[in-house]
């Protein structure tokens, strides 16, 4: 992972000037035009230049709730039937992020052996409740192309071994931009109980 320094003290600076960074169109009156973004007691605002999608994917232990981007997406998951059996393979909704691209994503987890304290990086709150936030160059999001990813991880107090989790993938230029962006959508964000 790399460094929190600075440019997270950046990124956590630009969330107070959430209103001006999200870089959608301007109204008349001279604010962004923001979507709203609600489902199931998840809520959020996002710039009006992404879109948000949900897709049917679960997996043993998480599930996608909402995926957001700047550019087209694709179901991330395919289903392969041969005689016997059938499989599915899943993947990231954007194939290759284009130059100035974001994908992200809010998800819920768990499994039996998790633990809040053990997860790294800097401490946050998200939705009132304790949180962590990592970036790293280009982290987890190196297979389609990004320049950072960015990861927050939230507690569930009601239910400690679970998770909710917020992932974004980002391709300069303007990463500051896209990062600010990504932030003013966590700080925006509430999660359901």
């Amino acid at each position: 992972m790399a460094s929190l320094g600075a440019r997270t003290a950046r990124i956590l600076a630009g969330s107070l000037l959430t209103g001006c960074v999200f870089g959608g169109n301007p109204t008349p009156s001279g604010q962004t035009e923001l979507q709203h973004y609600e489902h199931k007691g998840l809520s959020f605002a996002y710039p009006s230049s992404w879109h948000a999608q949900r897709y049917e994917f679960v997996s043993t232990f998480f599930a996608a709730l909402v995926y957001l981007s700047n550019q087209p997406m694709r179901p991330p998951c395919t289903t392969t039937t041969n005689d016997q059996e059938t499989s599915i393979s899943c993947g990231r909704p954007v194939r290759e992020l284009q130059p100035g691209g974001i994908v992200a994503w809010w998800g819920a987890g768990g499994m039996p052996t998790w633990r809040f304290q053990d997860q790294s990086g800097s401490p946050m709150r998200v939705s009132g409740r304790a949180a962590k936030i990592s970036i790293s160059s280009p982290g987890t999001c190196q297979d389609i192309g990004a320049s950072e990813s960015i990861t927050v991880i939230v507690q569930r107090p009601r239910i400690p071994d679970n998770y909710f989790a917020f992932t974004a993938c980002l391709k300069g230029p303007d990463i500051e931009v896209l990062e600010h962006q990504a932030r003013a959508v966590i700080d925006s964000t509430v999660l359901p109980r």
